[in-house]
């Protein structure tokens, strides 16, 4: 009861509804009954109390948080092929509950029953967030050429109000730098006949493996063989052969094929002065290249074979009468030269031969036939050859 002129004071509370929010204002009256004495008028008329509050502005708002969870295997960056891993968290901190929320991640990886690249939140309420999502992601080629990785992961939603706003999630990690790079190797995969050197016409065959030890994808590969030798002192290109029409990957090998047929001048080169230089092997150099992603040329260090030849010398017999060459002879390594005949001349008699070992020959050699003067003594006391026996004196030649 309330005499004229009393009066009471009472108070409540009201939790703002996302209702009052999306009206802007929480509109709140308060009205009474009683019973007057007045038997005439037992209703008592009331004046209701109005009070109206404003509320925050409608605000659907989404904050997505991502993380990287893995380190680098080096400690530093990632490298090509390695694997980074991240967590994903949805938070609903605005103040309007958001429906079919949908995480999207465009380096996701699609596993499991995920026929997108995408992740079903469902509801949230405003304070609420999401299950921890956890995706991963491999570092590819792109990711080197670009020099990080950057990963953004967004969503989507509907609330009563309009388009939630979202405050999307990133996340940079470094990644090695490119290294686009060949390495080329070359061997001999016959060997000779007579299990030492390659003779005239024996054909030498190589291999030549390519591989791609860097971390960009080499496209328009080219083989690069150069062969000197003596026969060939300036160069010569060898045909290969294999296939470079297919990119050759990070880590992929290649193997290519090629011969040569050993020649005669590199065994027997030319008699040159007093000596002839002879490299007795044939010397082959490979090499390769091609271009990467960033349209750079990537060339490969060379890689050479030395191969053994027949090691031949020139064994040169001179007549030092007149000085003219006997006979050349060719000698392999340690070999023997046999002697030629040697010339006549009146009035001298061959003496001996003189000069560099011919008998085990491991040089050129110049061998000389020396001669000696006939004396008038040596005429008469020669002993010529007749039928019957020998005369002893010249002048019974004429007896």
């Amino acid at each position: 009861s309330l005499e004229p002129g009393a009066s009471e004071t009472y108070t409540a509370e009201y939790v703002v509804t996302e209702g009052d929010i999306l009206a802007g204002k929480v509109v709140n009256e308060a009205t009474a009954a009683g019973t007057s004495p007045d038997p005439e008028k037992p209703e008592v008329p009331v004046e209701p109390g109005k009070k109206e509050d404003p509320t925050d502005d409608p605000n659907g708002h989404l904050t997505i948080e991502k993380t990287t969870t893995s380190k680098p295997a080096n400690g530093e960056s990632y490298v090509l092929g390695e694997t980074i891993e991240y967590k994903i968290v949805v938070t609903n901190d605005g103040n309007l509950t958001i429906e079919n929320i949908v995480v999207e991640d465009d380096l996701m990886e699609v596993v499991d029953d995920l026929t997108e690249k995408t992740w079903t939140v469902g509801t949230l309420k405003p304070g609420e967030s999401s299950e921890v999502l956890t995706t991963s992601h491999v570092v590819t080629e792109e990711d080197i050429i670009a020099g990080s990785v950057v990963n953004v992961a967004t969503a989507t939603g509907k609330n009563p109000d309009k388009e939630p706003e979202i405050d999307p999630g990133q996340t940079e990690d470094e990644v090695e730098k490119a290294n686009p790079h060949l390495m080329v190797k070359k061997e001999v995969t016959n060997t000779p006949e007579n299990g030492a050197y390659y003779e005239i016409d024996d054909i030498v065959t190589y291999k030549i493996t390519v591989e791609n030890d860097g971390n960009l994808t080499i496209s328009d590969l080219k083989i690069i063989d150069m062969l000197t030798s003596d026969a060939n002192p300036t160069g010569t290109s060898i045909a290969v052969t294999g296939d470079v029409t297919t990119p050759l990957e990070p880590g992929e090998s290649r193997e290519f094929t090629c011969e040569y047929t050993v020649a005669e001048g590199d065994v027997l080169p030319p008699y040159e002065g007093l000596g002839t230089v002879r490299s007795h092997s044939v010397r082959n150099m490979a090499t390769a290249a091609g271009t990467n992603p960033s349209k750079v040329e990537t060339k490969a260090e060379t890689s050479e074979v030395v191969v053994p030849v027949a090691h031949y010398f020139t064994v040169m017999f001179v007549d030092t009468i007149d000085w003219h060459t006997i006979e050349l002879v060719q000698v392999p390594y340690g070999g023997f030269a046999s002697e030629p005949e040697h010339p006549i001349h009146e009035g001298y008699y061959f003496e001996r031969w003189y000069g560099g070992p011919w008998w085990e020959v491991y040089s050129d050699q110049i061998v000389y036939a020396l001669y000696k003067p006939r004396t008038k003594a040596e005429i008469t006391d020669a002993q010529i050859p007749m039928a019957g026996g020998y005369i002893s004196n010249v002048g019974d030649c004429f007896d």
